[in-house]
């Protein structure tokens, strides 16, 4: 009897997680005991539970997790997964990182006991635009754990692209904007027609690490400070559980223009109280600046879809997938940049739809987000520069991406490193815009007294740097290496390595990193 293999495609997201199968149709799945019905799609809460059943740790995940104190849960744990961050609970530290990682095993171990007599075949992780190796890496721990062979990832915004693919007419620019509970997304994408299905060009993207979680923090903060405490005093009752009732305040003031609030600390035996509605939440957020994080999130990327030539004026509809598009705060941005071209169909399935509709053989021709640089000594300074190898906007895949001739800094060099860094830079502002209007181009324009830019770096192989063996030793200053650097279909950062003296290939398609 032939096993049936069963493609799984999962979209772990900060506050929600959904799971879908592809058949016929891209199918969300339920799985019960763990996922909850919400507007008629099922919904598994990223949150996990650790607890002792006859000397043992025990775990549950999703709806589960309702039987547990809130001080042995741990939520939103995909916001600060590559962080050191931890929460004691059993009396051990867990770190945020392994709670993911725990997450994730348990849901795929209850996928496998929903289709106990069957394999898994492919497998797709969606993973938000701005993400870096550290956090796929997690995935690929978590599936070599679970002997998964065959997984790929899956940019969120891309994938609710092929969620939306009814939607979407041939050749014409959409915007998909994926606003969750940790992070908004933005691609600019094209879909094109082919006889087996759709291939999807990326046209530009951008992602920013801001989602409704922020939101909650920001309410929380106000919560707080209009019953007179501070933050300092908040050890005395459980943010945790605070929180948790503070995100489902903001759910009911989008449903509710009136939503009270009463939270009582056992500890501190004393009530807190508040009433929300529309207005009181938008002031939060101008106050937070708001909209200034949501448009520098969209300028960044209309900018590259310019440079792939798509004008801001030329994208024909704005979809907004996640949770927190449903604010109508947002909503407003949206339709004061895109008038009349704005909808959210599908909020919750679009992204784990469009990902199973990936694993039914669609094409995805994307681009690298960040850049890529070396990492080198520059002796006139004395301080490390980085030299870009892969630009932001590379497609791959590259072959021969870039080419290097190397002189070394010292004589009698043995070896060299290629130490490999992602670079991923982000112009913000501090303040508040001095005035806002509308191009020839019909781009908005903020100006701002004063604006930063963002670096942040990420080496890829911080323990395989020292793999280039030299003989005969080397002579300072002397044209020495040949490095050609690509980019394989699977996002692999691959090297070639050849020696102008000896006339010898030093090393040949080394797969030195993993690009995102």
């Amino acid at each position: 009897m032939e096993i049936k293999k069963i493609n799984i495609a999962i979209d772990f997201g900060t506050t929600n997680t959904l799971v879908a199968t592809f058949e016929d149709i891209p199918t969300v799945m339920s799985l019960p005991s763990i996922s909850r019905k919400v507007s008629d799609i099922d919904l598994i809460p990223s949150a996990i539970g650790y607890y002792s059943e006859k000397g043992k740790e025990q775990r549950c995940i999703g709806v589960e997790t309702a039987k547990l104190p809130e001080h042995s849960i741990i939520r939103r744990m995909k916001r600060l997964a590559t962080s050191a961050r931890y929460r004691k609970i059993l009396g051990k530290d867990i770190t945020y990182n392994q709670a993911t990682k725990d997450f994730l095993d348990y849901l795929i171990n209850a996928i496998r006991y929903r289709f106990s007599q069957s394999e898994f075949g492919n497998m797709v992780f969606t993973v938000p635009v701005d993400s870096f190796d550290t956090y796929r890496a997690i995935i690929d721990e978590v599936c070599e754990k679970a002997r998964i062979s065959k997984y790929h990832v899956l940019d969120e915004s891309t994938a609710a692209a092929l969620g939306y693919e009814i939607a979407l007419s041939n050749e014409k620019p959409y915007m998909i904007i994926d606003f969750g509970g940790g992070t908004i997304d933005v691609s600019i994408v094209k879909l094109t027609r082919r006889e087996n299905g759709f291939a999807v060009r990326v046209l530009g993207k951008s992602g920013t690490n801001f989602g409704g979680s922020d939101i909650d923090d920001w309410l929380l903060e106000d919560f707080i400070g209009k019953n007179g405490m501070t933050q300092n005093l908040s050890k005395y009752f459980s943010m945790e559980s605070l929180k948790k009732n503070i995100e489902e305040l903001k759910i009911e003031i989008g449903a509710s223009d009136h939503c009270e609030i009463s939270y009582y600390d056992p500890e501190g035996d004393f009530t807190l109280k508040g009433v929300y509605n529309n207005t009181q939440l938008s002031e939060v957020l101008n106050r937070n600046g708001f909209s200034a994080i949501i448009q520098n999130c969209l300028d960044n990327a209309i900018d590259l879809a310019y440079e792939n030539g798509v004008r801001k004026r030329d994208i024909a509809e704005v979809l907004l997938v996640g949770g927190s598009s449903q604010l109508s705060q947002f909503q407003e941005i949206m339709e004061t940049n895109f008038p009349g071209r704005v909808q959210a169909c599908d909020p919750f399935g679009a992204i784990v739809r469009g990902a199973a509709n990936f694993l039914n053989d669609k094409v995805v021709e994307d681009f690298l987000h960040h850049r890529y640089a070396l990492q080198y000594l520059d002796t006139k300074r004395n301080l490390l520069a980085y030299e870009t190898i892969i630009p932001v906007g590379t497609q791959f895949p590259a072959i021969n991406a870039k080419r290097l001739i190397v002189a070394l800094p010292y004589s009698g060099q043995t070896k060299a490193s290629l130490c490999v860094f992602e670079i991923a830079e982000a112009r913000i502002s501090d303040s508040k815009p001095d005035s806002i209007y509308y191009d020839e181009n019909d781009n908005l324009i903020i100006d701002r007294s004063s604006d930063s830019v963002i670096m942040r770096k990420v080496a890829l192989n911080p323990n395989h740097q020292d793999f280039i063996r030299i003989d005969p030793p080397s002579i300072k200053g002397e044209n020495r290496l040949e490095i050609l650097f690509s980019v394989d279909e699977s996002r692999m950062l691959r090297v070639n390595v050849y020696d102008l003296k000896s006339n010898q290939m030093l090393v040949n398609n080394k797969i030195i990193a993993r690009l995102s």
